[in-house]
Parts: structure tokens; C-alpha cells; sequence
């Protein structure tokens, strides 16, 4: 499947991939037009890069807790999971730009001519 795809998306912790011998490095042996883009809750580098993350743990680190609900209580969940849906949308923008990027800096085969 690798040999035929274009993106390889993972959504682990930092490493899982690398340590299954399926990340970015074992794909681009198999192929090099191919693309890697991850996501985890912190990022990939840092101080809380092997936190557990969902949704919730992200709004609350993030503040967005903080700002949801009423002053005089304590923090509150946004309704919808938004820092989920947020990283899933700027996964995709990352997608697509490479995506994109391949395409108008891959060099082309040579196409004769209808006419020649």
C-alpha cells in the first residue's frame, strides 16, 4: 500500500511510527514521491510532547476551558470537540499544500505534440 500512496498520516505519540518501522524514514525507502504528516496533542518536540492527549485535556491546556461558561463558576468543556476538529483542519492544510507543492515541483515527462 505504501508503494502506491501519496500521504502517510499518523496520529500517535511521538515515535510509535518509527519504533513499528512504519514512520516517515521506512516510507521513503519505499517511496520517495510520498509524504509524511503527523499530528499528536503537543507536537513532536517539547516538554509535554508525551502528555496523553484528547479533546478535553487539550481545551484545558490550551485555555480554551477558561474562556467557556461564566465567570463566576469553574471552567467548562466546549460543546463541540473544537481542538480536535482544529488539529484535523490544519492537518489536512498541511496535506494539501504538500500535496500541491509535489505537483507544481515534480519535473514532468516530455509530452510531444499533437501537431508535430
Amino acid at each position: 500500500m505504501i508503494k502506491q500512496a501519496d500521504v502517510l498520516v499518523e496520529n500517535f505519540a511521538p515515535g510509535v511510527t518509527a519504533r513499528l518501522g512504519i514512520g516517515a524514514d521506512a516510507m521513503h525507502t519505499l517511496n520517495r514521491a510520498s509524504s509524511t504528516r503527523k499530528s499528536s496533542g503537543y507536537g513532536q518536540e517539547g516538554l509535554y510532547r508525551d502528555y496523553p492527549a484528547m479533546d478535553l485535556t487539550v481545551q484545558a491546556m490550551s485555555g480554551v476551558m477558561g474562556i467557556t461558561g461564566f465567570a463566576d463558576r469553574e471552567p467548562v468543556k466546549a460543546g463541540p470537540a473544537l481542538c480536535d476538529f482544529f488539529a484535523g483542519v490544519h492537518l489536512y492544510g498541511g496535506i494539501v499544500t504538500a500535496l500541491l507543492d509535489r505537483a507544481r515541483h515534480r519535473p514532468r515527462p516530455h509530452r510531444r505534440s499533437r501537431d508535430a
